[in-house]
């Protein structure tokens, strides 16, 4: 039982980890390819043939990963698979991103949009107040002024609250 056992033992630890397809990012050219992880590098099948992946064509976190590691990336993260024009493949880690919560993007919105009119509207009110007895005027001239520029300045701010907030809020 023991000779068995250290038989089994070294084809156990280095089976190879086939990464499953849902976690895979191939182009269409290459739609028959599977990538496998054996002995801490990364290989490509194409048919029958295995290409071992050099680490300098791979991102910088699956270099050093292993299969522990390679599991827990495999649950938010997929690899994206690429052959350059000298035949060697390429391996690049993506995260999957939680995202869509609609109520965190609005509020991220409204929050973006409100930061700029606030910083905006308020550096003109300061101003106008340094100006002594011709505030009224100063205020009523630099709002008119740069009200249009507030605004346009104030969609991207808007946009970015919003993709920010979606992405925190996550799928409701």
């Amino acid at each position: 039982m023991r000779k068995l056992l250290l038989l089994l033992l070294p084809t156990l630890s280095f089976a190879a980890t086939e990464v499953p397809k849902r976690n895979l990012f191939v182009p269409h050219p290459m739609r028959e390819v599977s990538v496998l992880h054996k002995k801490g590098n990364f290989y490509v099948k194409e048919g029958t043939k295995e290409h071992e992946v050099c680490k300098a064509d791979m991102d910088k976190p699956l270099r050093t990963m292993n299969k522990a590691e390679l599991d827990r990336f495999m649950k938010n993260g997929y690899i994206e698979v690429n052959k350059n024009a000298l035949g060697d493949y390429n391996l690049k880690a993506h995260g999957r991103l939680n995202g869509g919560g609609i109520a965190g993007a609005t509020i991220g919105a409204y929050i973006g949009r409100g930061l700029v009119y606030g910083v905006c509207h308020g550096a003109i009110l300061v101003v106008s107040i340094c100006t002594g007895p011709a505030m009224p005027a100063v205020f009523s001239a630099l709002e008119s002024t740069l009200a249009p520029a507030i605004e346009v300045a104030s969609w991207p701010a808007s946009i970015a609250g919003g993709i920010i907030g979606g992405t925190v809020t996550g799928p409701v």
